[in-house]
This record gives C-alpha cells, structure tokens and sequence, in this order.
C-alpha cells in the first residue's frame, strides 16, 4: 500500500503521514523484518527532507528522526554541517563521500566505530557523545586528518579508562579541544 502511495506522490506532499504510518505499522506486526521496515522508513524520510531542501544550504539538521541507516548521501555533497543526533545510527560508513563537511554531531547514537569519517579530511569538529565507542583506538581513525581540532566523545565507554583524552590528543595530535577541555601537549 504505502508502495503505492510513495509512487503516486513523488514530492511527498499528500501521503507523507499515511506513508509513515504504514510502515510503522508495518514494524508493529512484521517484527522479522523490523530493521528492514525502519531502514525503509530512513530511506523514506531521508528522501522527503532531501527533496525540500534548499540546494544552496551548507548545514542540515537530521535531528530526532528516528534514522537507522543513511541514504542518498550523494545529495548532500556541498554540506558542510550536519547534525544527525538523537537517531538510532549504528554506522557512519555512507557519510565517506561528504568531502566538504567540517562539522558532523552524531551524539546519542549506537555507533561502535567511526568507519567512514577517515575519508572526511575536512572535518574539524565531530561530536560523538553517548554512543558505544569503547576505546580510544575507535577514534584512531581519524589519526590522518589534519583539520580536527575538537572532537567531544563524553558519555560513551572509553571515557571509564582515566588516559583517554591523553591517548587521543598522541595518536590526533592536531585536536586543540578533547571533550570541551582545551588540550595539552601530548608527550613524546
């Protein structure tokens, strides 16, 4: 049904409740296929925002979406700001194409690494808090980009470990700010 209605209404302008409301009754009954129902729904909400979207607009709010995949990164190109916080992300892998963004907030995500944010040589502020990053080494990654100078990763696992921040600013030493703390020098 909601198939139908996506195809009817190309801009969607008239179906866009009736199309989310299928497909979240879709997760409700089909629980054997619920990641694949919320990934359409990603897909689905992604689309809608993406083809409202002003073509000259540098920075993108995706906050509170209820996002489990990313779609149709290929429209987001010139951005150089996004905020994709508060959504249910377990991989950043698609943002890899996104060679202009500089500044990326992913708190209060599910994200277990950063795999994909090593091919944004832009990026200087990333914003990774309360996800499920375990240890320093998560963050390793991003050792090769020399324009991060402040990344925030409070709230997620590594941060139990006392030497956190001082592993970070030795393998990214170009970071000015770890956690909204202004760095130090790392030692040799």
């Amino acid at each position: 049904m909601f198939s139908l209605m996506m195809a009817i209404d190309r801009t969607h302008s008239m179906y866009k409740l009736e199309i989310r409301e299928c497909i979240d009754q879709l997760i409700q009954v089909d629980l054997k296929r619920e990641a694949y129902y919320r990934d359409m729904k990603s897909k689905f909400i992604l689309q809608s925002i993406l083809e409202t979207q002003d073509k000259n607009a540098r920075e993108m709010s995706l906050k509170d979406e209820g996002l489990t995949a990313l779609y149709h990164t290929e429209w987001m190109l010139l951005l150089t700001s996004i905020d994709l916080s508060n959504n249910a992300l377990s991989t950043v892998k698609s943002l890899s194409n996104l060679r202009c963004l500089k500044c990326l907030c992913l708190d209060n995500n599910h994200l277990k690494d950063l795999d994909g944010l090593q091919h944004c040589h832009q990026l200087c502020e990333l914003s990774v808090k309360i996800n499920e990053l375990n240890s320093a080494e998560d963050l390793y990654i991003l050792e090769n980009n020399k324009c991060l100078v402040k990344i925030n990763v409070y709230g997620n696992p590594l941060c139990r470990y006392k030497d956190h921040t001082t592993k970070i600013k030795r393998k990214i030493p170009s970071l000015l700010s770890i956690n909204d703390n202004k760095c130090t020098s790392a030692p040799s």
